[in-house]
């Protein structure tokens, strides 16, 4: 599911400002991911702050995050796992 949040007390950018996350949730779990033919370590870093508004938001305190890419740079797995984002 493609879910719109939107950002009240300003915890990542402007107050009132609207983000976008995809959704996966069955079971009982959840998972936010977000899907790039390539990502940089700024693109974690957005979609890190994007899903931990997420999980304040939804009250998702258990959901797995998750980035889906082709290019996978050890360097690049490494920083994704150090921030908790599991990479496929």
């Amino acid at each position: 599911m493609r879910k719109k949040i939107k950002d009240d007390e300003g915890m990542i950018g402007p107050k009132g400002r609207e983000y976008e996350i995809d959704l996966y949730i069955t079971d009982g779990e959840s998972l936010i991911f977000e899907i790039k033919s390539y990502a940089e370590e700024e693109d974690v870093e957005r979609f890190n702050d994007k899903a931990e508004l997420a999980k304040k938001k939804l009250n998702l305190k258990s959901a797995k995050k998750a980035i889906i890419t082709l290019e996978k740079h050890p360097s690049f797995v490494r920083f994704c796992e150090q921030m908790g984002i599991e990479v496929g």
